[in-house]
């Protein structure tokens, strides 16, 4: 069935400096197999749970999002901003939910 709700969990480490969710790394989601992308972009949109994953790996829950229905649902990444050795973010692992 067609959904037009999705949320998610990433694992993230900053090797290099301290990464901005949504600005130097943005996790986007489809429900119609990458047709419209809702980009999670605002900061209230991303919560950091604790305790830490996994020493220096931090998990990260997105919040419920409205995307744009459908029934082929897709998560993607888009780092900005990388400079090495002054930011460089890693992402460890990522799951989505619909």
């Amino acid at each position: 069935t067609a959904t037009d709700k999705m949320s998610g969990v990433i694992l993230y480490k900053d090797y290099q400096g301290t990464a901005t969710l949504g600005t130097d790394l943005i996790i986007s989601m489809s429900a119609n197999n990458g047709t419209n992308w809702t980009d999670i972009t605002a900061a209230n949109q991303y919560e950091v749970l604790t305790p830490e994953f996994s020493t220096g790996i931090k998990m990260v829950k997105i919040k419920e999002q409205t995307v744009t229905s459908g029934t082929q649902p897709l998560i993607k990444a888009v780092w900005a901003n990388q400079v090495a050795s002054t930011l460089e973010t890693q992402l460890h692992g990522w799951a989505m939910n619909y």
